[in-house]
């Protein structure tokens, strides 16, 4: 059996391939506790579901709030990024790991765009170092529809009905709060959003592009966050995220 790695940003992720996670029983690294703005974690209830499921907890598991990543990219904290990259990289070797799977860069949240950047450096590093390639799976979280319409998913689990009532019982008793979030996918790509799980194979290399020629999505939320208060400064790709895919490019091209 495949040794498997889940990387992901929040706690609640993981739902999005529940039934993968039953059945790959992944060590589970999840970069913050998922409090968000209203400071409440969601760490617990990932950390239950994770071992219920059959997978491990990892050495990075709700290290910062999520308020903490914001600060780390948006004071360019290399130190804090290369010591997740660090982290994430021993996990594979000590695992083993023939497949990771984790968030994809979608340009909507910069933690999810961080946690791609991640995997994608660490994965570079342990494979060369391996000798051969892993399996690098891409876990959508924002932009199903636009996905689908250009890629064709590398693993497709349909869930029975038992096993759709099991994730949807598992919402809302763990975490109530994405409930809504649920509902909101639901009604704009039907059934399939929650019957329907997809990996999708990862590109080699670190691409800290997103899909749109636009600005990514993040940008114009800050925005907003800043004129409300809320934030100190808008996080943009250009000032923000690129540099540090350019650091994460250099720590993956070591030894």
């Amino acid at each position: 059996m495949s040794s498997s790695v889940l990387c992901i940003a929040h706690p609640g992720h993981e739902l999005r391939v529940l039934q993968w996670l039953r059945e790959a029983r992944p060590v589970v690294l999840i970069l913050t506790d998922g409090s968000g703005s209203s400071k409440c974690s969601r760490l617990e209830a990932s950390r239950t579901l994770v071992q219920d499921a059959g997978g491990t907890v990892g050495r990075v598991f709700g290290r910062y709030p999520d308020r903490g990543l914001y600060e780390i990219i948006r004071n360019q904290d290399l130190a804090a990024v290369v010591g997740l990259a660090d982290d994430l990289l021993a996990t594979l070797e000590e695992s083993n790991a023939d497949v990771i799977a984790g968030d994809m860069l979608e340009g909507f949240n910069t933690g999810h765009d961080l946690c791609r950047m991640l995997i994608q450096a660490a994965v570079g590093r342990y494979c060369r170092r391996r000798g051969h390639p892993v399996k690098n799976y891409e876990i959508v979280l924002e932009r199903l529809a636009a996905t689908m319409a250009v890629r064709k998913p590398a693993v497709t689990l349909r869930l029975g009905k038992d096993e759709i009532a099991a994730k949807r019982s598992c919402v809302e008793l763990r975490f109530p709060q994405l409930v809504e979030e649920m509902d909101r996918a639901v009604a704009k790509y039907g059934d399939v959003a929650v019957a329907t799980e997809t990996l999708f194979e990862a590109a080699d290399g670190l691409d800290d592009r997103w899909l749109d020629a636009e600005p990514p999505y993040y940008e114009t939320f800050g925005r907003k966050q800043v004129a409300a208060g809320l934030y100190m400064e808008v996080i943009t790709h250009e000032t923000h995220m690129r540099p540090l895919a350019q650091a994460l490019q250099k720590w993956a091209a070591q030894a």
